[in-house]
């Protein structure tokens, strides 16, 4: 019997990660190093609703208020229904996902969700808000902000060693 080798059995699986999406629905493309990196420092620390979110903004020019982010990520997530669909949901009589995927991957288009992901981002200074005329706010994003999550084990482990164990 003829058996496969590892590569010819990786190239034939559908799902070569085992179900593991390392990008949101809204990476970059094309790629650019620095992004992603900070984008996967957002999945690894926050997980992929934030992630997405990050994305979202990195999107929209670094920068957005809070309509114009929640209609780029229900644009990008939303499934794509037919109008026999809606209309059963619209009427109330079935609860649908209203997302292209499940949560785990980033496909997010609830309000509270994505408030909440935003919110995660503003309590750790990846993002920032600005008071615009007239009472809008725009959300700014920090990609090297990001990137510097990785540091963090590395800096609490020298304030250990230099100071004592209650400062870190």
């Amino acid at each position: 019997s003829y058996r496969l080798s590892f590569s010819e059995t990786l190239s034939t699986m559908t799902d070569k990660f085992g179900g593991f999406v390392s990008t949101s629905p809204l990476s970059s493309l094309p790629h650019d190093p620095p992004l992603t990196l900070a984008s996967n420092c957002i999945r690894d620390f926050f997980g992929p609703i934030v992630q997405t979110i990050f994305d979202s903004l990195q999107k929209c020019g670094g920068f957005a208020t809070l309509p114009a982010l929640l209609a780029n990520v229900r644009r990008e997530c939303k499934r794509i229904w037919n109008e026999e669909r809606e209309r059963l949901v619209v009427r109330g009589k079935f609860k649908l996902q209203r997302a292209r995927g499940p949560a785990i991957n980033g496909f997010v288009t609830e309000a509270s969700s994505i408030r909440a992901a935003l919110l995660v981002l503003l309590q750790h200074d990846v993002v920032t808000v600005e008071k615009q005329e007239g009472s809008r706010h725009v959300y700014t994003v920090h990609q090297h902000r990001a990137r510097l999550f990785t540091r963090y084990p590395r800096i609490v482990e020298y304030v250990k060693k230099v100071m004592d164990e209650t400062a870190a």
